[in-house]
């Protein structure tokens, strides 16, 4: 029975699912002045990705400067994520679009993978958080 503990006990660690705690740091570019904000949002879920915010995992708000903008999430655990970002230009918090839908404010998603007639993918603009800081640089489409 001492050597069944034994054993259990010294696999334990390897059967446990491992877990990082990494950083996502998003560099935002191409913003066209420094009006208002840029928000950013980390998502690990494909069906609210890009703008169920309340299914983010985080949304951060931060200022621009220098037409540009700097968001860092902390903490994230490993796992395949996606970010949206907006600039949100009369600092309303949300993201403005005309009567037929169509953006009137900059965006842009983690993969740079915005499609002409239909909002970002998930797919098209996910990574993947393993045992490592991850950079991303992102592009903003007006």
């Amino acid at each position: 029975m001492l050597k069944i503990l034994i054993i259990t006990l010294l696999n334990l660690p390897f059967s446990m699912p491992i877990s990082f705690n990494q950083e996502v740091v998003v560099n935002v570019v191409g913003l066209k002045n420094t009006d208002g904000k840029c928000i950013a949002c980390l998502y690990s879920d494909a069906n609210a990705f890009p703008d169920e915010t309340s299914r983010a995992i985080a949304c951060k708000t931060v200022d621009i400067r220098d037409n540009a903008a700097n968001i860092t999430f902390g903490n994230v655990s490993s796992g395949t994520f996606a970010v949206s970002v907006f600039h949100d230009e009369d600092d309303d918090g949300e993201f403005d679009t005309n009567f037929l839908g169509i953006p009137q404010e900059g965006y842009g998603a983690s993969g740079n993978v915005l499609p002409k007639m239909s909002e970002p993918k998930f797919g098209d603009n996910s990574f993947t958080v393993d045992q490592s800081d991850i950079q991303l640089e992102i592009k903003i489409k007006y």
